[in-house]
């Protein structure tokens, strides 16, 4: 099931450079791409986990060794508006709410 989640997409300059500091493996992108919510941006498409997302990836992964990279997903990223190619990938920034 793994290998039918790894998808080929191009990285930018810039995004491999920021993934290798970030140290989002292809798999973590690859789920994110897959399962996360789109939304638009100027600059294209932005993709986040949100709650339905996580439970999706995890059933698609399976093995226990593969779902450990569900704690990896709070980062977000950012697709260029033809699709083909991601621009970057960065931390999420949470609001903290005052209880």
């Amino acid at each position: 099931m793994r290998d039918r989640l790894f998808e080929e997409f191009d990285l930018t300059n810039h995004a491999q450079l920021r993934n290798q500091q970030r140290g989002i493996s292809p798999l973590a992108l690859s789920l994110v791409l897959r399962f996360g919510k789109r939304k638009r941006t100027r600059d294209g498409f932005s993709y986040a986990m949100d709650r339905k997302g996580r439970l999706r990836a995890k059933e698609a992964l399976g093995t226990e060794a593969d779902i450990q990279v569900l704690d990896k997903l709070d980062f977000y990223i950012v697709v260029a508006r033809d699709g083909e190619s991601v621009i970057t990938a960065a931390p999420r920034l949470r609001r903290h709410r005052n209880n």
